[in-house]
């Protein structure tokens, strides 16, 4: 009747234990219940006649859509779940008894976390059923929707009175399913939250999970880093450009940060900034080195040579170098890097560099070294 997908056959053995199925099948699963739900999966389904068997009224109450909380216990049930979702618990007694009525009804759904009984998650492959059906639903629904927003601000208000990681990661988890409000958020963010809300992402609206990956090193498709804003997008530009840089990829490196140039001057994209046009000189002050060494001399090697020059006086005047840098890539002594700071000057000319055009002329390394140099005191 429903394939043979796992999660929708715990689903299916579900239904039919609790409706004592016999060798026919579910009854009705492709009639009156499709037409209840015929713009939902056969999952969604059988979720929500799971649920329409819940004999106790609070749990009913509760259930749908109070199962978007991540974690239940009794201090959860009784001071967010219960006010949220309009119903009496008189004590924690009360609760623990509701959470041991929970899990005996709902028991294809809800599992003890770790093996504790008093704390019950949603399985993963449920909860995925359930926030499907909220986000197709909700934004249709104004009460749900208005069911949701209760929940999740009751949620954080109870969570925002705990310091631990744990806590702060239910808090965070409920503002981001809200919205991004970055003043708030960036007040009550601390260290230690990846464990907690790794897994969770997907969960989360496009924005929140920009927001939450920037922060906790988490991959996103390369289309959804396109639509981040820039304060997000910097963080994840930052880690990438150092990753690259990491395996040697100091060209990627630059291309991906040109992709916005409009934030380079941010303080906080400035130190990878440096770093990648620093090995991005290196690389080519790599590159005339092998030059020299691997290709005889003449015409052909000059060529190379001039080429490369070329093409890193048009890198070089289209990146934000300091004069300073340039004398010191210059005074590093290399072959390759006082070409290279040669190569800049030329498309880059101050005056203030004249020095290094000199000491080029009077104490070349080779005659090309020389000849660049005496073309830099040209142009200055």
């Amino acid at each position: 009747q429903v394939g043979g997908i796992a999660v929708v056959l715990r689903l299916a053995a579900d239904v039919a234990r609790l409706e004592s199925v016999d060798q026919a099948g579910i009854d009705g699963l492709r009639t009156g219940w499709l037409s209840l739900f015929r713009e939902k999966s056969v999952e969604v389904v059988l979720y929500k006649r799971i649920l329409s068997h819940i004999r106790d009224k609070r749990v009913e109450q509760i259930a749908y859509p109070g199962l978007i909380l991540r974690v239940i216990n009794p201090d959860v049930l009784q001071r967010v779940l219960a006010p949220a979702c309009g119903i009496s618990l008189e004590s924690p007694e009360d609760a623990r008894e509701l959470l041991s009525t929970m899990r005996a009804q709902l028991s294809t759904i809800l599992t003890p976390s770790s093996g504790d009984e008093a704390i019950l998650v949603h399985r993963p492959d449920m909860r995925s059923i359930l926030l499907h059906d909220l986000s197709e639903k909700a934004p249709k629904d104004q009460t749900l929707l208005a069911n949701l927003t209760r929940i999740h601000e009751t949620a954080i208000d109870f969570y925002s009175k705990h310091a631990d990681a744990a806590h702060r990661a239910e808090e965070i988890y409920h503002r981001l399913a809200l919205g991004v409000d970055r003043e708030v958020l960036a007040s009550r963010w601390r260290d230690g939250l990846k464990p907690y809300l790794g897994s969770s992402i997907r969960e989360l609206r496009p924005a929140s999970q920009i927001y939450l990956a920037a922060r906790l090193n988490l991959e996103l498709p390369a289309d959804q880093w396109g639509q981040a804003q820039d304060e997000d997008w910097i963080l994840y530009a930052s880690r990438l450009a150092t990753q690259q840089l990491q395996v040697g990829r100091a060209f990627d490196a630059l291309s991906l940060l040109n992709q916005r140039r409009r934030v380079w001057e941010s303080q906080e994209l400035q130190p990878v900034l440096k770093l990648v046009i620093d090995a991005v000189f290196h690389d080519y002050a790599s590159q005339y080195e092998k030059i020299r060494e691997t290709q005889p001399a003449g015409p052909g090697r000059t060529r190379k040579m001039s080429a490369l020059v070329y093409e890193i006086g048009n890198i070089g005047s289209d990146l934000p170098i300091e004069a300073s840098y340039l004398q010191r890539l210059y005074e590093e002594n290399r072959p390759g890097t006082r070409l290279v700071a040669l190569g800049i000057i030329e498309k880059k000319p101050s005056l203030q560099h004249i020095n290094i055009a000199i000491d080029a002329i009077e104490d070349a390394l080779s005659p090309f070294e020389q000849y660049q140099g005496l073309l830099v005191a040209k142009i200055l």
